[in-house]
C-alpha cells in the first residue's frame, strides 16, 4: 500500500531492498528499508510500531506522538555506515504504525545535524572504551537481547542466544 504507486496512501518510494546489513570497524547493524523516492534520492526508512501513536509523552516515554522526544541514535548510526560503505548518503525517515483499532500510520523525515551525528560518535567512543577495558573478571550484568539490539558496539558481553551460561552455587 505504501509502497504501491496506485494506492491512494503511496508515499512515493520503491522500495530497493530490506534488512540491510551493514558493518564497520567492530559496528554492524541492520537497517530495515532502503527505498528510491520519485525524484531519484536513496532513503533508509526504519520501521517502528507501538501500541498507540496519540499516547501521550508524560505518561509513555516511548510514545512516537511527539518525534522531538525520540533518541535518534539508531536512525543516525545506521546514515553514518551506509555512507562509509557507499559514499553516499541517504535521507532517513520513519515509518511507524500502531495497533490500535484505527491502525494509524505516521512517516517522519529524519534531518542528521553535524551535531547529533558528533554526540552519536562520542557516544560509541565511550562505549568502546569500556568495552577495551573489560578484562573478563567484572561481575556484570550480561545486557538483554533487547539491550544489545540498539547497541552498535561488538564486545565480549555482547547477548548471543547460543551461549550456555554456566555458573557454580553451593549452598
Amino acid at each position: 500500500m505504501l509502497c504501491a504507486p496506485l494506492h491512494e496512501d503511496y508515499l512515493g518510494f520503491t522500495i530497493i531492498d530490506t534488512q540491510i546489513f551493514m558493518a564497520g570497524n567492530r559496528t554492524r547493524g541492520t537497517a530495515d528499508i532502503l527505498a528510491e523516492d520519485e525524484e531519484g534520492e536513496l532513503w533508509l526508512l526504519d520501521l517502528k510500531l507501538t501500541k498507540d501513536i496519540e499516547s501521550d509523552p508524560k505518561f509513555n516515554p516511548f510514545s512516537w506522538k511527539d518525534i522531538n522526544s525520540i533518541d535518534p541514535t539508531q536512525m543516525v548510526y545506521y546514515q553514518t555506515l551506509y555512507s562509509s560503505m557507499n559514499d553516499e548518503t541517504p535521507r532517513c525517515g520513519y515509518l511507524i504504525f500502531d495497533y490500535t483499532e484505527h491502525l494509524r500510520v505516521r512517516f517522519y523525515e529524519v534531518v542528521i545535524t553535524e551535531e547529533k551525528q558528533a554526540e552519536l560518535f562520542e557516544r560509541v567512543d565511550r562505549a568502546l572504551d569500556v568495552a577495551d577495558g573489560l578484562d573478563g573478571s567484572e561481575d556484570l550484568a550480561i545486557p538483554s537481547k533487547g539491550e544489545c539490539d540498539k547497541c552498535v558496539v561488538q564486545c565480549s558481553r555482547r547477548f548471543d542466544s547460543r551461549k550456555i551460561i554456566r555458573k557454580k552455587a553451593t549452598f
